[in-house]
């Protein structure tokens, strides 16, 4: 949601005002490890369930759950067999949200989310066909993004010196990292940072992956005893963008830019990222093709290519099931696939 976002704002502001290797690093050929192309095993119509304008989808134990925009009452819904279960209001109650910035599920934790605007990481149960917030952690706002792995709050900020940071239950900051993916020349590392938005998943070993826009590659890391660690890139290509003057500079998509990289999402023990060759002018939406998996460590195992192009993914815990989201027909529409 994110990243489609700022591409798309992106790719206005573009065509409106007319512009014209850090820690190990592994670039792989297509044809360097299996690839399989799925075919679909069944679909799922969300729009006939009532369910419109979906932009995540996450696959748990507990269902399909789902981020919409258009009910504000309702943004967060969880497809539980023919069962319809909604939740998580938006506005300016203790327990509304004004700013859904990512969705995610823990096996400990289960459903939570960061909501920018408010600054606080909130968490969800499951009461009867209600989703209902039953606690938040204070934390920054306007961070790109934050999320739990294990134990640990990371922070995303883009406006710091530092990529990532944990924090302590006070919300001070116990460790942080400077790493970013490598920076095309002739930018400030200030713009950098902006442009390094993007989606996060984590695994209950530690690890946790990160794609950022305008990128061909994903970057691995870990947390071990309260300390952060980069601990591997797979990269078939480099960040590639401009940047134009609002007041302050900021980062757009060039008519080099790539989709690249464009989610990133975890089952049990394994990471998964979604992928596309187009250009990013060309595919304002972010919609991609393939999708890459991988060990906790970073090291590709899998490529699958898919019949369609969609808008978001989810894989099941136990890697055996895809699920992926796209529009046919005016529909929002989940293909289900076997891997």
């Amino acid at each position: 949601m994110k990243v489609r976002f700022i591409l798309i704002i992106g790719v206005w502001l573009f065509l409106c005002i007319g512009c014209t290797k850090q820690n190990s690093t592994a670039s792989h050929g297509d044809n360097e490890c299996r690839t399989d192309s799925l075919k679909k095993s069944g679909s799922i119509n969300l729009t006939e369930s009532g369910i419109t304008g979906v932009d995540i989808i996450i696959l748990t134990d507990n269902g399909l759950l789902m981020h919409q925009d258009y009910d504000a009452e309702n943004p967060i819904y969880c497809l539980r067999g023919n069962d319809v279960i909604k939740g998580g209001s938006m506005g300016q109650g203790p327990d509304d949200v004004l700013e859904i910035n990512s969705l995610k599920w823990s096996p400990d934790k289960g459903l939570y989310l960061y909501d920018g605007l408010k600054g606080r990481i909130c968490f969800y149960q499951m009461e009867d066909s209600v989703l209902i917030m039953k606690s938040a952690v204070e934390v920054p706002r306007f961070l790109d993004d934050a999320v739990l792995v294990g134990d640990a709050v990371v922070i995303f900020p883009n406006i710091k010196e530092y990529s990532a940071a944990i924090l302590d239950g006070n919300g001070a900051v116990i460790d942080s990292l400077m790493y970013f993916p490598p920076k095309p020349e002739g930018f400030s590392q200030q713009v950098h940072a902006l442009a390094c938005t993007g989606y996060t998943a984590e695994l209950p070993s530690g690890e946790f992956a990160r794609c950022v826009a305008y990128d061909g590659g994903v970057d691995f890391y870990a947390v071990e005893n309260n300390k952060l660690k980069h601990i591997n890139r797979f990269s078939l290509f480099d960040m590639e963008y401009t940047q134009i003057n609002q007041g302050m500079d900021i980062p757009v998509p060039s008519d080099k830019s790539k989709t690249g990289f464009s989610i990133v999402k975890s089952s049990a023990d394994k990471f998964y990222a979604s992928f596309s060759d187009k250009l990013a002018l060309e595919n304002p939406e972010g919609l991609c093709d393939k999708i890459y998996q991988f060990s906790k460590n970073g090291e590709l195992e899998q490529i699958y290519v898919l019949d369609c192009e969609f808008k978001d993914f989810a894989v099941n815990r136990d890697n055996k099931e895809l699920q992926v989201l796209l529009d046919e027909d005016n529909n929002d529409v989940i293909r289900i696939y076997s891997l």
